[in-house]
């Protein structure tokens, strides 16, 4: 899943750039078929696994999914510019304890209604 989040990620980064706009308010190249072809491909074929639509777009315009599959790999490896990496892993272990909490009373709750239902309490 983060490989595919990333590779959105860098797309949006790259239709970013495509539109001439960069960091700092500094003025890059349009190239509008670039980017209407990287927008099209992401309605028609939805990023579900990064590798196959890679795959996919690299047929299609191979200098374009090359600058993807670079712009994801800077992105990722960044720590100073890039991704925030501890702020994932904390979110991530956060969702992982409330979401085992949640699971678990809504099992609880179940039992104990289906066991109220059989009259065994």
């Amino acid at each position: 899943m983060m490989t595919t989040f990333l590779t959105f990620a860098a797309c949006r980064i790259v239709m970013y750039q495509m539109e001439g706009k960069l960091c700092h308010g500094e003025q890059g190249a349009y190239n509008s078929e670039g980017y209407n072809t990287l927008q099209r491909f992401l309605v028609e074929k939805p990023l579900k696994n990064a590798d196959e639509w890679l795959a996919e777009l690299m047929k299609e315009n191979e200098m374009l999914a090359v600058r993807i599959m670079e712009c994801r790999v800077a992105y990722a490896t960044q720590e100073d510019q890039g991704f925030e990496w501890k702020n994932v892993k904390r979110l991530a272990e956060e969702n992982i304890r409330e979401s085992n909490v949640k699971l678990m009373r809504e099992h609880a709750t179940s039992r104990f209604e289906s066991m109220m239902d059989d009259g065994k309490c």
